[in-house]
């Protein structure tokens, strides 16, 4: 006849456990992906969009990506731009994680699949005011770029453009960040520059192919005045990372599919607590 279902219990931190012999001598698990898996958008590395989950002692545990299959961690909003007052630019933010891996596994990717970390957003770029001349009473300032969103899902953002640009022709400030997509980066917003004063241009947000950029600071061609100017731009987010092992112990007992690596720019691997 049929076994009996085995028994165990859901702990405080939402883990299902039971024993190994509530277990009857060990199961094969396979966990398959085959969809867009996206994680929780909070900028902290050490959160994952999946995790494995712990099995009792002779479980045999295999994740498959299959040829739809893409689990990422979301993307990092761009920073915002410094004003043309010389305010200090937004950094970009960070990426999350795609797997967290808590108890040994055979990690398979097919062909078109792909496990990849949530890329960090662009930092913003600085603003600045300049007097460019002293037999002139009309002086020029430029507010800088929104840093662009990193790739992932969620996507990160562009960042706001800057604000404050005065005197001369329009764009007085620049544009904001060009928002991400699932595996792209979003561009910087583009500097502006009249009078001697220049905007920053804004980072772009990370992807599979480039690393995010920190924004471009301000600048401004004379001496005279505005010696607050430019601000400081903003540095680029971190990504996180395409898989995180609770322990050294889990990822030496573990595989991944050499076809399919998971370093470079795809995130590489981690150790340590994961959420």
């Amino acid at each position: 006849g049929f076994r009996s279902r085995p028994l165990g219990s859901v702990n405080i931190s939402s883990n299902y456990t039971m024993s190994a012999s509530d277990w009857q001598g060990g199961k094969k698990i396979i966990v398959n992906i085959n969809q867009t898996i996206g994680g929780k958008k909070d900028g902290d590395q050490s959160d994952v969009a999946l995790r494995t989950g712990v099995w009792p002692t002779g479980t045999e545990l295999q994740v498959d990506v299959g040829p739809s299959g893409y689990l990422t961690g979301s993307g990092g909003d761009g920073g915002a731009a410094g004003s043309a007052g010389g305010s200090t630019a937004g950094d970009g933010g960070n990426g999350t994680s795609a797997l967290g891996v808590e108890y040994a596994a055979n990690i398979n990717v097919a062909s078109g699949g792909a496990i990849r970390c949530g890329y960090a957003g662009g930092g913003g770029g600085s603003g600045a005011a300049n007097d460019p001349s002293d037999k002139s009473d009309t002086d020029f300032g430029r507010g800088g770029a929104g840093g662009g969103g990193g790739a992932g899902r969620p996507i990160g953002f562009g960042g706001s453009p800057g604000q404050g640009g005065f005197e001369g022709p329009d764009p007085k400030n620049g544009g904001p960040g060009n928002n991400g997509a699932l595996s792209a980066g979003g561009s910087g917003g583009s500097g502006v520059s009249h009078g001697g004063a220049t905007g920053g241009k804004g980072g772009d947000g990370g992807d599979i192919n480039d690393a995010p950029q920190n924004g471009t600071k301000g600048a401004r061609a004379d001496d005279r005045a505005y010696r607050n100017t430019p601000g400081q731009e903003g540095s680029a987010g971190s990504d996180g990372k395409a898989i995180y092992f609770r322990s050294s112990t889990i990822e030496s007992n573990s595989t991944i599919d050499p076809s399919n690596a998971v370093d470079g720019r795809a995130g590489g691997k981690a150790t340590g607590n994961f959420n």
